[in-house]
């Protein structure tokens, strides 16, 4: 999996857009990539990516949903390990993905260069990330 963070977010195998059912699981698959391998609970999830709108119940289900679509896009493509499920916990394997963040963040030489002023452009909760390399570059 090659992963695109620096101006909108997008997901590549072998040159090929990663196909998601759901705009919403693409986006929570964007989130797992930006907490870099930490684990993150069901709720936090769903208190980000839904900005705590509709009830939970309804954001917990939707949740389960794009979690099965982005299992389901994943072992399409062989990258079944990719993403880790743990107890009301997800993360991703980081050693599995090619990402121009985490390499921006290993002084890659086209990663620097790759950056140009935005971060996962479309989801205003990567606002934060985006401030931080900025931050970094001043």
């Amino acid at each position: 999996l090659r992963v695109k963070c620096f101006g909108d977010f997008e997901v590549y195998v072998d040159d090929k857009l990663l196909n998601f059912s759901r705009s919403k699981s693409k986006e929570v698959f964007a989130y797992l990539i930006d907490r870099k391998g930490s684990k993150v609970n069901g709720n936090k999830i769903c208190a980000v990516v839904y900005e705590d709108a509709g009830n939970e119940t309804s954001n917990k289900s939707s949740l389960r949903s794009c979690i099965a679509d982005i299992k389901e896009a994943l072992h399409a493509v062989g990258a079944d390990d990719v993403l880790i499920k743990g107890w009301d916990s997800y993360a991703v394997d980081t050693s599995l993905i090619e990402c121009d963040y985490y390499d921006w963040e290993k002084n890659e030489p086209y990663a620097i260069h790759a950056f140009h002023g935005e971060y996962i452009a479309q989801y205003s909760w990567a606002e934060y990330t985006n401030a931080k390399i900025q931050d970094e570059l001043d």
